[in-house]
């Protein structure tokens, strides 16, 4: 039922846990319980490795084996982010200060995101034994992590499910969205941003910083949730830009080049 300007928020219906090769079916069993426990009942699974329906499968998940029985099961990571708006990685390894992809969200922060959004959202945890490649994590919008101890940072991956599921369920049991935060832009909307800031980075940055600098720009735009206004402004503003850098004539390149302000790409000599 509405109320004045807010709609009521179905979060679980828009989040899906995804377990990448599950290795252990009664990790997938506890994990449905979980679902079971805070109302999300979407799970895919990834190439699994083990018998997901197998009786140790069915006695962890108890009262939860319809959440396991309707279990979508896909071939390739690439299934589910082509099937979601907001593609999430988690992840046991902390912050690096060198590896930009290794930025992360802590489940709360993720949770008030996520409750405020009409995204599709996948949740995507790793293999038991290894996790996430540093590849399938790059594919990913963004990398979320459990603070855990340093001397044994790595959980269950059930116990993983719960606190990122209890988190959602807090911040959005009740809590309505309201209009102006439900307009969120898409991934493709923001795509559209990323792949002009990519042509106007070819311009101006050195070949070996471009993979840096597009990377920390990803992870700012995919973490601010932007709305679709705000999308479709700077969209225009960045091709607008992409197109007078590239639109330089002959005599101005010139005359940037003699005062070294030339971006690199049309700088004599600049490969």
């Amino acid at each position: 039922m509405k109320r004045g300007n807010v709609a009521p928020l179905n979060f679980w219906e828009k989040v899906s846990v995804v377990l990448l090769e599950p290795e252990t079916p009664g990790n997938v069993g506890f994990t449905a319980r979980t679902m079971k426990n805070f109302g999300f009942n979407k799970l895919m699974v990834v190439n699994p490795q083990c018998n997901i329906l197998s009786n140790e499968a069915m006695s962890r998940a108890m009262h939860a084996k319809d959440i396991l029985l309707n279990t979508e099961i896909v071939g390739s990571l690439e299934e589910v982010l082509m099937s979601h708006d907001l593609n999430i990685a988690t992840t046991a390894k902390g912050e690096s200060r060198s590896r930009v992809e290794h930025i992360y969200m802590k489940p709360d922060e993720l949770a008030e995101k996520i409750t405020q959004t009409r995204c599709k959202v996948a949740l995507i945890f790793g293999r038991e034994s290894t996790g996430l490649t540093r590849t399938e994590k790059r594919k990913c919008d963004l990398i979320a992590r459990i603070p855990t101890d340093n001397r044994y940072p790595t959980m269950n991956i059930s116990h993983a499910v719960t606190v990122f599921l209890y988190e959602i369920f807090k911040h959005g049991s009740g809590t309505p969205i309201k209009k102006e935060n439900g307009n969120i832009a898409s991934k493709r909307e923001i795509d559209i941003i990323l792949e002009w800031i990519r042509k106007i980075i070819e311009v101006i940055s050195r070949r070996e910083r471009r993979e840096t600098q597009i990377k920390v720009i990803e992870n700012v735009f995919y973490r601010s949730f932007m709305r679709k206004r705000e999308a479709h402004v700077l969209s225009g503003l960045f091709r607008n830009i992409y197109r007078n850098l590239n639109g330089k004539n002959t005599v101005e390149r010139r005359s940037l080049n003699k005062c070294n302000l030339l971006p690199y790409k049309y700088r004599e000599g600049y490969e």
